[in-house]
């Protein structure tokens, strides 16, 4: 009654006296393995639980809003392109003009 009760100290002291009184007792091995089989399941489901609340804990601390105090841009400022020197755009014409005919490599068409 108290391993169906889930008082499983209980049952597990009154398991272990009638197994002094009768050593050979079928039924009290049986609900003493069920006992423990009850407590490994209980420990499993709080070792599991333990383990979900840290993943949560680290979850949530690295979900934390990303403040950036950053400039507010220049309204007028109405194209994305970037005036360089002279130097470096000669150079950025050149790589733009680049261009291969033909490639082939060893049995790569």
């Amino acid at each position: 009654m108290f391993y169906e009760w889930g008082q499983l100290d209980q049952a597990e002291t009154k398991l272990n006296q009638a197994l002094k009184l009768e050593p050979g007792n079928r039924a009290a091995i049986h609900y003493l393995q069920l006992v423990l089989d009850q407590r490994y399941r209980n420990a499993a489901v709080n070792s599991e639980n333990t383990r979900r609340e840290q993943i949560l804990s680290v979850e949530q601390a690295w979900d934390k809003p990303i403040k950036r105090d950053l400039p507010v841009p220049n309204p007028w400022a109405r194209t994305n392109l970037v005036h360089t020197g002279r130097g470096r755009q000669i150079i950025y014409q050149k790589l733009e003009t680049i261009r291969i005919d033909e490639l082939s490599l060893d049995s790569i068409p």
